[in-house]
């Protein structure tokens, strides 16, 4: 199996607090449900605070290249709104 996956590396001095990342996600539910909707029930997308306490970044998961694809071209951009994001082949 060849996984997909893409992080942005970042320490967690970097990644923002973890309350601009609940707003964030919380302003923008309208791209994560079209996220979620490439393919119901094998994409998600949450948010990840456990790695960092305090801070998180957004993690989207997905089960095939083109269902990467489709999040990127959603997203089109190296930020969630501002919140770095990892995309993870399950």
């Amino acid at each position: 199996m060849i996984l997909d996956n893409r992080n942005h590396y970042l320490s967690c001095e970097q990644l923002p607090l973890e309350a601009e990342a609940i707003q964030v996600l919380d302003e923008h539910q309208d791209a994560i449900k079209k996220i979620k909707q490439i393919n119901p029930g094998f994409v998600g997308a949450e948010m990840d605070a456990s790695t960092c306490p305090g801070k998180a970044d957004i993690l989207f998961w997905y089960g095939s290249h083109k269902d990467r694809l489709l999040i990127e071209d959603i997203i089109a951009s190296e930020t969630f709104y501002g919140i770095p994001y990892r995309l993870e082949n399950r």
